[in-house]
């Protein structure tokens, strides 16, 4: 069902409201968080997951990415008249960043289904993912602002006893 709502931006504002129900505000912060750095990155995944992408000795260290409109307009005119300032090449450095970052985020969301699912390390893995660097500040948007150092999982509340009639 979540692949059947098309747009990536529908199926995050309908995995954010279904968060919001049945999630803590803390885990819902961290989701939104997740989502909001998945945004920021997903731009290069994307482009090596369906670009056409090569090499070229004009780039030594580097791979040349070329959207595959692209190519098709390459393939319909002469090679002197094309515009060439739509290929991008990553040096290899910057790829190899990017790949690490995307590595990153994986790991997140895992630790995350960790969190979710209670797992027995969840109080560890919460203090794990709040404190990682490139999360903080995005958390700060996120999380509700009485939640300093939240618990992993939601703390039960006393019960009354029930009234004698």
């Amino acid at each position: 069902m979540y692949e059947s709502l098309g747009s990536t931006r529908t199926r995050h504002t309908t995995l954010k409201a279904a968060a919001r129900v049945s999630l803590t505000p803390v885990h819902t912060a961290i989701l939104e968080t997740l989502l909001w750095v998945y945004n920021k990155r997903v731009s290069f995944r994307n482009r090596v997951a369906h670009h056409l992408w090569g090499y070229s000795s004009a780039a030594k260290d580097g791979i040349v990415l070329m959207s595959p409109s692209e190519y098709i307009e390459l393939e319909t005119q002469d090679i002197e008249d094309h515009d060439w300032s739509k290929i991008t090449v990553f040096e290899r450095n910057d790829f190899e960043e990017a790949l690490v970052k995307t590595e990153e985020l994986g790991t997140w969301f895992h630790k995350f289904y960790f969190l979710v699912i209670g797992h027995v390390g969840a109080d560890q893995i919460l203090q794990k993912l709040l404190n990682e660097p490139p999360l903080q500040s995005a958390l700060s948007r996120f999380l509700p602002k009485d939640q300093s150092n939240p618990p992993a999982q939601p703390q039960p509340q006393p019960q009354k006893p029930p009234e004698k009639s």
